[in-house]
């Protein structure tokens, strides 16, 4: 029984090991952000940080949300006390590269001072959403998980090392919003946002129900699938076999 059970986390690992080595490739070959980083007509996206910036919040909000998942999902999350935290630590650290980025971002969009590229990360940081940079990005998807994960490290509790993994998923939608309607509220040429005087056409974008309602269905799609693989996989320690010690 020993040797069968051997085999099967061999197995498992070995699977989890493909999957890793088909999916992350796949993943960063895809990444939106890789196409919009060559678009020139908006200096915000085409600036040298931008494709690395991207691609560093995509792994980070990886490891935040198999935190999440594994603290709060998934049962008996005691057991796995020491994975949690390595993924916690995972997490903060990818967090923190994905902070120094964006503060590069910052310094040399100012320094540079293309008025293109400033108009946007004006209207990012003082602009009508401002909050979304302040409170959700900053605040509520950096500063709080940094503290959830390395402020007394001894007492991190799974629920406490989940919240973290959710509060960054939370911050780096938040930072995927900065990123992609910002950027497009600035026109290409200046005066096309008020050539047309009409309430339907705006340059600063918001989503409207329909389309909040679509995102969360692709949410929701995505959590059904990923439960569908949590009851097919051996997510769990397996339960002794008759006459197993």
């Amino acid at each position: 029984m020993t040797l069968r059970r051997g085999g099967r986390a061999t197995s498992n690992l070995r699977r989890v090991r493909l999957i890793s080595i088909i999916g992350i490739p796949i993943a960063l070959a895809a990444a939106t952000d890789m196409v919009f980083a060559v678009v020139k007509a908006r200096p915000a996206w085409f600036s040298p940080g931008f494709a690395l910036g991207s691609t560093v919040s995509a792994l980070t909000s990886a490891a935040a949300l198999m935190l999440f998942v594994r603290a709060m999902v998934v049962p008996a999350p005691e057991k796995d006390r020491a994975l949690l935290q390595t993924l916690a630590r995972l997490t903060g650290v990818l967090l923190v590269i994905n902070l120094f980025i964006l503060a590069v971002e910052l310094l040399t969009g100012f320094y540079g001072g293309v008025p293109d590229h400033l108009a946007v990360l004006r209207l990012t940081l003082f602009g009508p959403f401002w909050w979304v940079f302040w409170i959700l990005q900053l605040a509520v998807g950096a500063a709080l998980p940094i503290l959830l994960i390395y402020g007394r490290v001894e007492r991190a509790t799974p629920g406490r090392l989940g919240l973290a993994g959710l509060l960054v998923t939370i911050g780096l939608f938040g930072e995927r919003l900065n990123d992609v309607i910002p950027a497009q509220a600035v026109p290409v040429f200046p005066g096309l946002d008020t050539a047309v005087s009409s309430g339907r056409l705006t340059a600063l974008y918001v989503p409207n129900g329909v389309e909040w309602l679509s995102s969360w269905g692709i949410v929701a799609l995505t959590a059904l699938l990923t439960y569908f693989v949590m009851r097919r996989l051996p997510m769990v320690e397996h339960q002794s076999y008759p006459g197993e010690e």
